[in-house]
């Protein structure tokens, strides 16, 4: 009785082992297509700038794990006056986060985001001079991976920043960009 009752506790622990190895070491990388929604002086701008964002995420164990996200939207727009095109517009938000996730089960992830958000407008008019402004501030965000089979994942998340441009006008602009894709799990 006294070798069974042992030899359950070795194989016990053996398999909680590997279990845990089994779980450390993963990575995921996706791909998401990202959109900002820009809002200045409780008005919304009515194009949205549209990108691309890339995630990293490495699993420690079985709970706990990292991610990094790099995410970058752009807009063309301009401004005219009476139908007369007086300037062209182009605004750039690009930012990098890292922070913790978390695996609830196989399937269900969450993580958090805190980075650097930078963003440029330029102003470009055949009449005067072109005008470039360029702000970084701080971004977080949040997000949910869901991997409805093993080696795939898809991906929502959410990141926000808060920016004024300190040669313009332009006091803080809100940047909210979401996220979703698909992503590898390997």
């Amino acid at each position: 009785m006294k070798k069974i009752l042992v030899s359950a506790v070795v194989a016990s622990i053996f398999t909680n082992i590997t279990v845990s190895a089994n779980a450390a070491g993963k990575n995921t990388l996706s791909l998401d297509y990202a959109q900002s929604h820009l809002q200045f002086k409780d008005e919304e701008f009515k194009d949205k700038p549209k990108g691309v964002n890339i995630k990293y995420r490495y699993e420690i164990d079985n709970h706990w794990g990292f991610i990094g996200s790099l995410t970058y939207t752009h807009q063309e727009d301009y401004l005219k006056l009476n139908n007369i095109k007086l300037t062209d517009v182009d605004m750039y938000y690009s930012s990098l986060n890292f922070g913790p996730s978390y695996r609830f089960n196989k399937n269900i992830s969450i993580y958090g985001l805190i980075g650097a958000a930078r963003a440029r407008i330029e102003a470009k008019s055949p009449r005067v001079s072109t005008f470039k402004d360029t702000e970084t501030e701080l971004v977080y965000g949040v997000g949910l991976q869901i991997n409805p089979v093993k080696n795939i994942a898809f991906d929502v998340a959410y990141e926000y920043s808060k920016l004024s441009f300190e040669h313009s006008n332009l006091k803080d602009i809100k940047f909210g960009t979401w996220m979703l894709g698909v992503g590898y799990r390997f």
